[in-house]
């Protein structure tokens, strides 16, 4: 059963490509945040100290606000749709930290904060391209890739301790660019389980 679950998951364009998008938009967007927060120091220099706060208020408050944004996006347009934008979300977070400086650098950690909804997101898709019988088992497929993500980190950290941490701002960028035409170029926007299911 689990390797008929394996073959059906892994031989369905939807599947595999919307899983492809989540490791890039995961690793790209969400395991860059702990670099973006540390290089606060190197941006406000001495003000930095008792920032984390500010962070993770700027970070949940922006969340909130977005969760409410996409719910209605949702429901409005396609699966799709919530894709595009969180991914969008989280290059314009990124770009922010790019070029921000003094305090508006914090507002980095609300844009990204918004965009970590892709985690709710990229799952709907693929429950929304699954059949009814295998929703449960493709959502654990998807979650046990998520473990990948773990070399992102690693390689961030790697990439800062060589060329610095602004370096690793502009992969997460570039990893970010390539999800997001993934899903332009190859993802459909209603995604149908395969035979009708």
């Amino acid at each position: 059963e689990i390797v008929g679950g394996l073959r059906h998951f892994f031989t369905y364009r939807p599947l595999v490509v919307g899983a492809v998008a989540y490791l890039l938009v995961y690793s790209g967007g969400n395991a860059i945040f702990d670099n973006v927060s540390m290089h606060a120091k190197e941006v406000l220099g001495e003000a930095s100290a008792g920032t984390m706060g500010t962070q993770n208020f700027l970070r949940f408050a922006f969340k909130a606000a977005t969760g409410a944004v996409l719910g209605w996006l949702l429901i409005k347009t396609h699966p799709k749709a919530t894709l595009l934008a969180t991914t969008s979300i989280l290059l314009f977070g990124m770009a922010w930290a790019l070029n921000a400086s003094g305090g508006w650098y914090l507002m980095s950690a609300g844009l990204l904060g918004a965009g970590e909804l892709f985690g709710a997101y990229f799952p709907n898709y693929i429950a929304t391209a699954s059949a009814k019988s295998q929703v449960r088992a493709n959502i654990a497929y998807l979650n046990l890739l998520g473990a990948l993500v773990g070399f992102a980190s690693v390689i961030f950290g790697l990439i800062s301790d060589r060329f610095g941490r602004i370096a690793s701002f502009h992969t997460a960028t570039g990893v970010l660019i390539v999800a997001l035409i993934l899903i332009i170029v190859a993802l459909p926007s209603r995604p149908t389980p395969r035979d009708g299911a």
